[in-house]
């Protein structure tokens, strides 16, 4: 009987365990680019976040997954670290941030997006910014590159990202 128990509870905590805690189910809305079924879902991934240094005088890069941020010399002042979460079973969406620098930049900072695991052309993609106060997420104006299958947009501060149809498609 008391192995039953110790076997239920163990269970039950690895279930708890993977099951959404209220910190992360705030936050910005699910998207419809995320996977729809598990059909989908090759492999069963995990939130990731990838944190690098970055001189802003020399420039430099961070990346994680199909997001990389690229930073052109003189975007901001001394060395900062740069972290990209990429949430689980959704890796359209991206939360970039800045830890030692201020959250602008002087020279526009790209976030770059791989579109190669998406049947649409990157000229029908755009990446989003989430806008915390109005509840919407707000096009970046970003150029698709269909012979690199990248899309690509300039960044004056960090946030919530996606990657996702435009508006219209």
């Amino acid at each position: 009987m008391e192995w039953n128990r110790s076997v239920a509870t163990a269970l039950f905590l690895c279930l708890l365990s993977l099951a959404p805690t209220p910190a992360l189910a705030a936050g910005p809305p699910a998207t419809k680019d995320a996977p729809s079924s598990s059909s989908e879902i090759s492999t069963f991934r995990r939130a990731t976040t990838v944190t690098g240094s970055v001189n802003g005088a020399r420039g430099g890069s961070v990346s994680n997954g199909i997001w990389a941020l690229t930073f052109p010399a003189g975007a901001f002042s001394g060395t900062a670290e740069i972290s990209i979460s990429v949430p689980d079973l959704n890796p359209y969406t991206c939360d970039l941030q800045i830890t030692g620098a201020p959250n602008s930049f002087r020279i526009p900072v790209r976030l770059a997006a791989n579109t190669s695991t998406r049947p649409e052309d990157p000229s029908a993609l755009a990446i989003y910014w989430y806008n915390p106060q109005t509840l919407a997420w707000v096009d970046q104006s970003a150029a698709g590159d269909s012979s690199g299958r990248t899309v690509t947009a300039g960044l004056s501060h960090f946030s919530t990202y996606k990657l996702g149809a435009k508006a219209g498609w």
